[in-house]
Parts: C-alpha cells; sequence; structure tokens
C-alpha cells in the first residue's frame, strides 16, 4: 500500500515539475497566441475597411475578413506549438487539417461552387438591389443578393431562389442597367394598302404617345410579304424602371394603331380559308 502511494506522489511530483519547469514556455506560448488575436482582430478590421471603399457588398466582405482572420489564428496556433517544442503536433495537425479539407471539398462541392460564383459576381456586378432582370429565363427584380443565391421576386408574386453558380453560367439580361427599352410591334395590312400611307399613319400615331422617348428614332420596316397581309414592324423606345412599363406601352401602341388604322380605312388582314363542296350525286 506503501509503494502505491510513494508512486502516485512521484507521479503528481514529476507532473508539477515538468508543469514548472515548461512554466515560461507556456507563458511564451500563451502570449503569442494573444498576440496573434490582436493581430487578427486588426487585419480583419483593416481589411474591412478597404473593402468597404471598394466594394460595397457586405457578403463579400464578411467573408473575405472572416477567412483573413481564421488565417492569422490558425498561424498563431502553429507558432506556439513550436514554441512548446511540439512541431509532431503541429506536423499531424496540418496533415489532418489536408485531408479534412479535402473530405469537406468533395461533400460540399455544390455550396462552395455556389460561394466562389457568388464571390465573382459580388466583383462583377451584373445587377443590383431592384433591378429588373432576366435570368435563366426567370424575369422579375431582384430581392436579395446572397454569396450562395439571389432571389428574385417576378410577377407573379413569387420569390424565386437561383444558385449563384446557375446565375454565372447563364444570360443575364439587366433591363435597369441602362433604363430604356424597346418596344416592337408588328401588324400585317392587306395587300391593297397605299404603304406609304401606312407609315405616315403608323409613325404619327406612335409619336403621339406620351411614353415613347423622344430622342430615339422611331422605327418601321415592312418586313415580308405574308400569306395574307404584308408584314410591318414599328420600334420605338421607353424609359423602363418595372415590367409593366413595358407591358403597358405595348398594350397602349397596339390599342392607338388599331385605332387609327380605322379611321384611316387602313385594313388588318386576318386568315381565310376557301371551302370547296363537291356534290358527287
Amino acid at each position: 500500500m506503501k509503494s502505491t502511494f510513494e508512486s502516485l506522489g512521484e507521479q503528481f511530483y514529476n507532473i508539477y515539475k515538468g508543469f514548472v519547469e515548461g512554466l515560461p514556455e507556456y507563458s511564451i506560448a500563451i502570449l503569442v497566441l494573444l498576440i496573434f488575436v490582436f493581430i487578427a482582430k486588426l487585419v480583419k478590421k483593416t481589411i474591412k475597411n478597404l473593402l468597404d471603399r471598394v466594394k460595397q457588398d457586405s457578403a463579400i466582405t464578411q467573408l473575405i475578413t472572416n477567412v483573413a482572420y481564421v488565417f492569422v489564428i490558425i498561424i498563431g496556433i502553429i507558432l506556439a506549438l513550436e514554441v512548446l517544442n511540439l512541431s509532431n503536433t503541429v506536423n499531424k495537425l496540418l496533415a489532418g487539417a489536408g485531408i479534412v479539407g479535402l473530405g469537406v471539398s468533395f461533400a460540399f462541392q455544390d455550396i462552395l461552387a455556389n460561394v466562389f460564383a457568388g464571390i465573382i459576381i459580388a466583383f462583377r456586378k451584373p445587377f443590383d438591389i431592384s433591378d429588373l432582370v432576366d435570368v435563366n429565363g426567370v424575369m422579375g427584380q431582384v430581392e436579395f443578393i446572397r454569396l450562395r443565391s439571389i432571389y428574385i421576386h417576378n410577377y407573379k408574386g413569387q420569390t424565386i431562389i437561383i444558385p449563384s453558380r446557375s446565375i454565372l453560367q447563364n444570360n443575364i439580361i439587366n433591363y435597369t442597367k441602362k433604363g430604356i427599352r424597346r418596344v416592337d410591334i408588328n401588324v400585317g395590312v392587306s395587300y391593297n394598302s397605299d404603304l406609304e400611307f401606312v407609315q405616315k399613319v403608323t409613325l404619327q400615331t406612335i409619336q403621339s404617345l406620351p411614353f415613347v422617348m423622344k430622342d430615339r428614332l422611331i422605327d418601321f420596316y415592312y418586313m415580308s410579304f405574308g400569306d395574307f397581309a404584308i408584314n410591318l414592324s414599328v420600334r420605338f423606345w421607353i424609359d423602363l424602371k418595372e415590367c409593366p412599363d413595358f407591358l403597358f406601352a405595348q398594350s397602349e401602341a397596339i390599342i392607338k394603331i388599331k385605332k387609327s388604322y380605322d379611321e384611316n380605312n387602313i385594313n388588318i388582314p386576318f386568315p381565310i380559308r376557301t371551302m370547296e363542296i363537291k356534290n358527287n350525286i
């Protein structure tokens, strides 16, 4: 029994002795870690200030500053372990981190792909909040921009979430960037129409519309000889803030053109079918 107590006492003494002898190294290691925590906070704050001046994007700023903070902290931990002469532990940690990182990259490759795509979108800035866009066939206003996805509010009252990678891989139409849009109206007139008179009436009708931009030319073209009509296209520009602006302009132009044609006896033909009935009796 005595030998057991003596053995335990000896072990506790060795632990205490090792702790006391290593106390300076522990103190230095803790000091190194605290210094790097301070440096990490300073680096994070500095990068945030720089990015706020260059890019007004909270998501990308938060990502970059957090990555920089963690990176500096990791360096501090490695140096602290080196001070404690735990180089083997450092090597094992680095190897383990590499294996874990490889596994995580495979497990979350879709998430990572969307995050990196979101970073590229944040720097390219193809659209902003409230912009009217058409992304991969989805048209509406941009509601939120996140690193992994964007939220589009369409004109059916739905919020559609589109992954960032899908946005980067498809065409993006931004109707708000320039704030204007062309409206094309296609119509056909009968073959016995005076084409020059039709052109004059059509242009006067479009010019009278209040929403048509006056500093841009109105284009008028005869397009083709159709089966029942001579087809024409008239094109004009409008200021565009929302999708209904375009739909309203298109609708009003069609109403006015039809009314002007009726008033000037310009016929808009419709398909005619001739049915021949044979009496074999």
